[in-house]
């Protein structure tokens, strides 16, 4: 197992998402906001409170709750191990 081997693939995807962000940083400096969605009016104010927790401050509550969905994602990802390879990662390790 190579584990640079999704590297070439990251080398030709980076500077076309980089290159897909800059033309829409570009083209979004140039639309008109008023005439872009008429029927949908902007708001007078901007709620940043998701359920009870301002976003606009850290929130030690949101740190955690990422960690452990992090986490579980990990668990989630990772294949079990197979009989053999437990083995042959115990006589790595002794």
């Amino acid at each position: 197992m190579n584990p640079f081997a999704g590297l070439f693939l990251i080398l030709i995807q980076l500077p076309i998402l980089l290159g897909i962000y800059r033309y829409s940083v570009v083209v979004y400096q140039k639309i008109d906001a008023t005439i872009l969605y008429q029927f949908v009016h902007a708001p007078a104010v901007i709620n940043m409170h998701f359920i009870g927790i301002n976003l606009l401050n850290s929130s030690i509550i949101l740190a955690v709750i990422t960690v452990i969905t992090q986490f579980i994602q990990f668990q989630l990802a990772m294949p079990a191990p197979t009989k053999s390879e437990s083995v042959l990662s115990k006589q790595i390790w002794q």
